[in-house]
């Protein structure tokens, strides 16, 4: 897999940083257990194993509304619509949660 850097994009469909990001505690007492110890990396495996499979999920969920997304739009897509409800779809798509105004 290409990183979001060489693609020039944001994006990332699989990120082993952000998972590892997310369980930063973990990773750290982890690694120390397991360079101060027996040299047995059974336990650092078994957390990886945990992380990478939290950053396949977290790609899944991604991809899906990336797909949900691509479908409303070819399903959709010949709807004439004005700029603020080209915008306002685009937050709905997005799981835009909060307070709508008029204005």
């Amino acid at each position: 897999m290409q990183p979001a850097r060489a693609e020039m994009t944001s994006q990332r469909f699989c990120s082993m940083s952000t998972q590892t990001e997310k369980l930063e505690k973990d990773y750290y007492r982890v690694l120390e257990r397991t360079q101060k110890g027996s040299l047995n990396i059974t336990e650092w495996l078994l957390w990886y194993g945990d992380c990478l499979k939290g950053a396949i999920q977290a790609s899944e969920a991604l991809l899906s509304q990336v797909i949900s997304k691509a479908l409303f739009r070819k399903t959709h897509g010949s709807a004439i619509l004005n700029k603020r409800q080209h915008l306002m779809i685009n937050k709905l798509l997005d799981d835009f949660y909060g307070k709508l105004t008029t204005y």
